[in-house]
């Protein structure tokens, strides 16, 4: 701790220390103290001295504690400061204590993502002797696409909005083998889906709707063959005029589980 900007001083638990001023009877002054332990940032205070008395302040251990919550239908994992990697089944709650003195501050970040879940990142406060709640919500729908014929390898799979004449770019991430599946959060909305196999054949399927905070589940065999894009257009005849946005995220399959 420090008085008035002057040298620092280390207090261990139960320790005091005693500040004088010479003061003019009936003289009141205004002194600043600060201070802190390591976690968090200083804490800064002001007191009013007055000749003649002696003020007293007690330092006070509050911990202050996150609690995370996983909002969501499905599974969220997080990071907290870059540590280790935790996982939220739907509406769990996972609280964090943190050592620290009253009004003390924090901060901690949190990265995080999920199902239904894009990933993002948060700088949360944490104060001592307060709570911080941190929600996690849904953003997205899940596309969970599944790999069901049994010798042939998905090399290709584009998903794209409805109303997109264009397949865009390649979402998959490697091949997906006979018996494998795969997953994507998107944006809700109506989404058409191309798969093409090792051999070249394309698989369609069109206006499928992904809703909000919900996993759709599909299965390539018994989907249209369809002839052959042409520079990356979609083999169809009219489109819808809502708009999806095109927001897709392909999930580490190491996290499903």
């Amino acid at each position: 701790m420090s008085v008035d900007n002057g040298s620092q001083t280390t207090l261990n638990q139960n320790e005091y220390v005693e500040y004088t001023w010479d003061l003019d009877p009936d003289e009141t002054i205004q002194v600043n103290v600060e201070y802190g332990i390591v976690v968090g940032n200083a804490i800064s205070t002001t007191f009013e001295l007055e000749a003649g008395y002696t003020t007293e302040y007690t330092v006070v251990q509050e911990n202050g504690e996150l609690h995370l919550t996983n909002n969501s239908s499905r599974e969220v994992w997080y990071f907290l400061d870059e540590g280790d990697l935790n996982t939220l089944t739907a509406n769990q709650t996972d609280q964090w204590t943190y050592d620290m003195l009253e009004y003390e501050q924090t901060n901690t970040q949190i990265d995080y993502s999920g199902y239904h879940v894009f990933t993002n990142t948060s700088i949360e406060t944490i104060t001592g002797g307060s709570i911080t709640n941190f929600v996690i919500e849904p953003d997205g729908g899940g596309i969970e696409f599944h790999n069901d014929m049994l010798f042939t390898n998905i090399t290709e799979v584009y998903l794209s909005p409805s109303e997109d004449p264009t397949w865009g770019e390649n979402d998959l991430d490697g091949i997906l083998y006979p018996g494998e599946f795969t997953f994507w959060t998107v944006s809700p909305g109506s989404w058409d889906i191309l798969a093409i196999d090792e051999y070249g054949v394309e698989y369609t399927t069109f206006d499928n709707i992904i809703t909000l905070d919900e996993t759709s589940v599909f299965y390539v065999e018994g989907w249209d063959k369809t002839g052959k894009s042409y520079n990356n257009m979609k083999n169809r005849k009219t489109f819808p005029d809502f708009k999806t946005e095109d927001r897709v995220e392909l999930k580490n399959p190491n996290l499903l589980k």
